[in-house]
């Protein structure tokens, strides 16, 4: 079935996939060699640890089981950390999306609130201003009408 496929591309078309697969064929087994070998370095400094703690300390060699318990110890230790570590990566990049987003929602509804608050309260300061002007305008007409009528009193 590939075959056909590419037996249909263009020769050039075909060489440019084939040689993009074996890209990503190289970078997975690198991948995976690269957690064999650490895996394998694990487990030897694992058992070599064991190993000199208990000649140092009881000043007797360990049986060969018991190393070989220590190195698939800190080899499952260390497998299980590199899984879990991935796992957390992996989590934290899907959960910081839907994050983001209601982050930036939030953020523009509470921009959204605070214009339309802030617009209510400019109207209400305003109405408060125009009203304070009226009777400001009142005080000085009653004061100027009443100076008006005691002049035309002592006339």
């Amino acid at each position: 079935m590939v075959l056909g496929i590419l037996n249909a591309l263009p020769q050039q078309y075909s060489t440019a996939i084939l040689l993009i697969l074996l890209l990503a064929a190289f970078i997975a087994a690198f991948k995976l060699l690269e957690m064999v070998f650490e895996t394998i370095m694990v487990s030897v400094l694992s058992a070599g640890t064991y190993t000199a703690f208990t000649y140092l300390v009881y000043n007797s060699m360990p049986g060969l089981n018991d190393i070989l318990l220590f190195a698939f110890a800190g080899a499952s230790l260390y497998i299980g950390y590199s899984l879990l570590a991935s796992a957390y990566t992996i989590a934290a990049t899907i959960i910081s999306v839907p994050y983001r987003l209601i982050k930036m929602t939030y953020s523009g509804l509470s921009t959204l609130i605070k214009k339309i608050v802030g617009g209510i309260m400019d109207s209400k300061d305003q109405r408060k201003e125009k009203k304070a002007r009226e009777e400001d305008e009142e005080a000085v007409k009653e004061v100027v009408l009443d100076k008006m009528q005691g002049e035309e009193e002592k006339d």
